[in-house]
């Protein structure tokens, strides 16, 4: 009986020694996990920039830019000087800046926050002269699109708006000599042959105003 009461304290004995060297290895273990599970964090952060510019995009297209600029936002916590993130966030401002005239302030400032990466950036050149244009800065506007065109100069887009802004400060022929450039590359585009058929009938009543005083003066001589 003593030998068997022996026996059994030592294997008692032998069992606690295990279960605590188990805990002891299952702790350190676990501690060794924690800095690895936080670096994959961070690095899971950064890959989920595509997707997280992709979900905004996603909402801007659904004319949710409120909600499209949360997810740029996100992306610029994380990479303040992501250039799409500052580019479309611009864009986003500038599509809420057709309501509030003032958030097209704001665009500009993300568009210059692009160029001061991108010097060079078309898109955030054109869409700050569409930004001023809105300001109603429309000379400041048309250095920008001659930015673009000095880049791009077949650039559609640039040589409408240029017209547009062109008009509006009065320069009726450097207007249609814009939209003559739209559409020597393109023949049909609807807004250039509109935009020139509005200023010639601008310039045929101009003419008619002036020919007039003369009309009536020889009227006038006549039935003397």
């Amino acid at each position: 009986m003593k030998s068997n009461y022996i026996y059994i304290k030592y294997g008692l004995f032998a069992i606690s020694i295990s279960i605590l060297v188990y805990f002891l290895f299952a702790s350190t273990s676990n501690s060794n996990q924690f800095p690895n599970t936080l670096g994959q964090n961070a690095v899971s952060s950064i890959t989920n920039i595509p997707q997280l510019i992709n979900n905004g995009n996603a909402l801007a297209a659904q004319g949710n830019y409120n909600g499209a600029i949360s997810f740029y936002d996100k992306v610029l916590a994380l990479d303040p000087n992501n250039i799409k993130a500052l580019y479309n966030k611009g864009k986003a401002l500038s599509q809420l800046g057709n309501f509030v005239k003032s958030l097209n302030n704001a665009a500009i400032s993300y568009y210059d926050k692009v160029l001061s990466l991108d010097p060079n950036n078309i898109g955030a050149l054109y869409n700050k002269g569409n930004a001023l244009v809105k300001l109603g800065n429309y000379n400041g506007a048309i250095s920008f699109y001659d930015k673009v065109l000095a880049l791009d100069p077949n650039n559609i887009g640039a040589l409408y708006s240029k017209g547009n802004a062109l008009v509006k400060v009065g320069n009726l022929n450097g207007a249609i000599s814009s939209f003559d450039k739209v559409l020597s590359l393109n023949s049909t585009n609807a807004k250039a042959l509109k935009g020139k058929s509005d200023i010639q009938a601008k310039l045929d009543k101009q003419k008619g105003t002036t020919t007039s005083p003369n009309k009536a003066s020889t009227s006038t001589t006549l039935s003397k």
